[in-house]
């Protein structure tokens, strides 16, 4: 179980390369070219099962969620 004596207080750690301190952290027209990559890392605990769900709110269009269930070769201990 994740809890909060894990690394990060139990929670995942969302990263976005084409985010970067140059373009203060935002994404723009050309980034979105080609998609954007979110590297999510979870916190110790994660276990078969478990749901990941990314929000993402487009500045001007409606959020949507991008969900990941964890399957067994993904989790590691």
């Amino acid at each position: 179980m994740a809890n909060e004596q894990d690394a990060n207080g139990g929670k995942p750690v969302v990263a976005i390369p084409e985010a970067t301190d140059a373009d203060g952290n935002t994404i723009n027209a050309d980034d979105l070219k080609d998609g954007v990559q979110v590297n999510v890392t979870l916190p110790k605990g994660t276990q078969v099962g478990d749901t990941v769900t990314l929000t993402v709110t487009p500045k001007e269009i409606k959020l949507f969620e991008v969900k990941w269930f964890m399957k067994s070769n993904q989790v590691m201990i």
